[in-house]
């Protein structure tokens, strides 16, 4: 009795100890998921202070430049037009980050034989160049309130609006300038600098918001001034009139919280795409503007695969517990044997199926990459390909919109599969007059297409699509390690023919309804794959560095070549792989069982059941089946690896010559105690166990 409470004791400790390392593994990985978290809003917020302090440290050179001009007219009165504008083009070259400067005087207070004058120094090509403000529009005209509100004022910053002359959104500080002498309160002019925002989109497009983050800039009103969507910034989009719109209370919530001025944080759902982000914001100083940093919420790669193996921990850890738990209560309770051994084997089974699931599941999980899943992620692409050409002084890259529509899919081989769909480009008119017109598909093993030609060619004011049709064979590796659990991804490289030149595709957006990448877009809804189901399709960006110059000097200088890529991601369907492999050695394992439970002796001490001869039959007809189905599996799967479900006829192999050793020690061997005892019970009792516990060590081996 003693020794039994002992090893009761010390089964309900073991069960103890490992679900408490199960509680334990959970609280690591909560605390490393949210300290993952804190971590990148810390740089966001971070980040978020440190765009603050750019845009300031900008608006602080306005003012300067400002205040260095009213100095100057109120020294010297200037009454030709040359000295003025020779001053003008000099402080421009000066101050090279400042787009334009310019003065424009109230009628006849310059000259009294011009009504106006206005000369104004704006930046083209990095250049300063003249022009007149006045031979545009008449900036006296009460609409134009850069002009007069000044003069009610004082020196302000205006709403930042688009500007006829800049041709660009354009952050201004204006100010009155009055005639010479200190004391003159009499304003003839009015001053003008600015800094185009649009210049800021390279210092935007690099802050570290991981991949899919951007940075916004509000004005004082709430309007949009700067967003990776241009979109956005044309049409004068306004927060607050954005969020009664769509009736979004999370929204509405960003406003509110703006509106007081101070630096806070919200997290809210993203309309366009409907994730979770968590917004910065902090005023800009002296402007009233608004900064803010949306960045997303998901998990990178490796913390997504990190967590993946610690959730099969942490259910490998409550299995072992709960398996010590059944022994302690079999013991407690008097359980049969038969009883617990069917409870052990069907909770090794239930924790395959978890391991399977999480297998099935990871699919789902959402990592920082480069994929384009909207409008902001392709304009913080195209910004950062523009920053870096001109590091290496390269030329300003060229984007083409193009767009990708797949009809059919069908594997042709495990590595080979045959595609076909529709492929559309789209050229500016004046600006892309000189490239050619085609796409090249990287790393395609055969167009099957007799000709690749445009099939349509469409003309609009300033555009022309050319559209064509393909068939084509892409070769790519794959390997089914997961089979029949895998999925894989198919990629679609897409090159311009000029890309020496710095001609880079982008995917035209515009053209599809959907991006969410669960939405299948660029593919046919009802497309079907035998043996295959179709999960979620997007564009990305890949990069690739070549050893060769290909006979071109300057390709020395580009840090790298940049493709489209269309990628169509695949699982396979479990239910044919499970009728024609599963079940089959599903129902060999209960045949070799029920052999096993065949070796026995009656109540006269004599051998009951199959004989030896019968035995090593029985189990040589089992193992040829076997054979013969592994033979076929290995045929098709074309793999010189060994696969998932090639481990399950391993076991089968390993668990017919261990039946039947047992029955010819059984027969043969009555001195073994191990065999013999209770007409071979333990061999049988163990067998499930074993089986599914070897089966299970596997499925951690390969899914881990």
């Amino acid at each position: 009795m003693v020794r039994l409470s002992r090893l009761n004791f010390i089964l309900l400790f073991l069960s103890i100890l490992f679900f408490s390392g199960a509680a334990v593994m959970i609280f690591v990985t909560v605390n490393e998921q949210n300290e993952e978290t804190e971590l990148q809003l810390k740089q966001a917020r971070g980040e978020t202070k440190r765009a603050v302090a750019y845009i300031s440290a900008k608006v602080q050179l306005l003012e300067t430049v400002a205040v260095s001009l009213v100095s100057e007219l109120q020294k010297n009165k200037y009454t030709d037009p040359k000295t003025l504008e020779a001053l003008l083009l000099r402080t421009s070259e000066e101050n090279p980050d400042m787009f334009g400067i310019g003065v424009a005087y109230l009628p006849y207070k310059f000259n009294a034989e011009q009504r106006l004058y206005a000369p104004y120094v704006k930046r083209e090509a990095g250049k300063p160049v003249l022009m007149r403000v006045e031979e545009v529009y008449d900036y006296t005209k009460p609409e134009y309130q850069w002009f007069h509100l000044p003069l009610l004022r004082g020196e302000m910053w205006q709403e930042p609006y688009y500007g006829d002359a800049s041709e660009s959104m354009l952050a201004e500080y204006t100010f009155p300038l009055y005639g010479p002498g200190e004391n003159n309160r009499t304003a003839i002019a009015v001053g003008q600098v600015n800094y185009t925002l649009e210049s800021m989109r390279g210092f935007l497009s690099s802050l570290e918001l991981g991949k899919s983050g951007y940075g916004v800039i509000l004005s004082k009103e709430g309007y949009v001034i700067s967003h990776p969507d241009k979109e956005l910034v044309n049409h004068r989009t306004n927060l607050e009139t954005l969020a009664k719109e769509h009736v979004d209370k999370e929204m509405m919530r960003l406003v509110n919280s703006v509106a007081q001025k101070k630096a806070g944080e919200v997290s809210l759902m993203e309309m366009s795409t409907g994730r979770k982000a968590r917004v910065f914001h902090q005023v800009i100083p002296k402007t009233g503007w608004t900064f803010l940093s949306v960045i997303f919420e998901k998990p990178t790669r490796e913390a997504a695969q990190k967590f993946h193996r610690q959730m099969i921990i942490i259910s490998l850890l409550i299995l072992i517990g709960m398996l010590f738990t059944m022994v302690h209560f079999h013991r407690l309770m008097h359980w049969g044997e038969w009883t617990l051994v069917t409870r052990l084997s069907l909770l090794i089974l239930a924790e395959i199926v978890i391991i399977w699931n999480l297998a099935v599941d990871e699919h789902r999980i959402e990592y920082l990459e480069t994929v384009v899943s909207d409008q902001v992620v392709l304009e913080k692409w195209m910004d950062e390909r523009r920053v870096d050409a001109q590091r290496h002084h390269n030329k300003e890259p060229w984007f083409i919109p193009t767009g990708l529509f797949i009809e059919n899919v069908v594997q042709r081989t495990g590595h080979d599969i045959v595609i076909s769909g529709y492929l559309w480009q789209q050229y500016k008119k004046g600006r892309d007059d000189g490239l050619r017109r085609g796409i090249e598909f990287v790393e395609i093993a055969e167009t099957l297409s007799e000709e690749f030609i445009p099939l349509y060619t469409y003309q609009d004011a300033d555009r022309e699509t050319v559209g064509w049709q393909f068939r084509i064979v892409v070769r790519e590796e794959y390997w089914p390690l997961r089979f029949p659990l895998d999925t894989r991804q198919i990629h679609l490289r897409l090159r311009h023919p000029d890309f020496l030149e710095g001609v880079r595709l982008i995917p035209d957006l515009d053209a599809y309804n959907l991006l969410d990448p669960a939405s299948l877009p660029g593919v046919n809804q009802h497309i079907h794959i035998p043996g295959w189901k179709a999960l979620e399709s997007h564009f990305e960006f890949l990069s690739r560095e070549y050893q060769t110059s290909f006979g071109v000097e300057s390709i020395h200088r580009m840090s790298r070549m940049d493709d489209l890529s269309f990628n169509l991601k695949i699982k396979r369907e479990f239910l044919g792989p499970f009728i024609t492999y599963l079940i089959p050695m599903v129902v060999v394992s209960i045949m070799l069982f029920s052999l096993l439970l065949m070796v026995g002796r009656n109540d006269k001490d004599r051998l009951i059941g199959f004989s030896a001869m019968q035995i090593l039959a029985s189990t040589s007809g089992l193992f040829f089946v076997l054979i013969i189905a592994h033979s076929n599996f290995r045929a098709t799967s074309e793999v010189p690896k060994v696969i998932y479900l090639e481990n399950f006829y391993f076991l089968l192999y390993i668990a017919i010559v261990m039946v039947a050793i047992d029955a010819l020690l059984f027969i043969t061997r009555r001195d073994l105690n191990f065999i013999q005892y209770f007409e071979n019970i333990l061999p049988k009792l163990l067998y499930w166990p074993i089986l599914l516990g070897a089966l299970l060590a596997v499925t951690v081996g390969y899914f881990y």
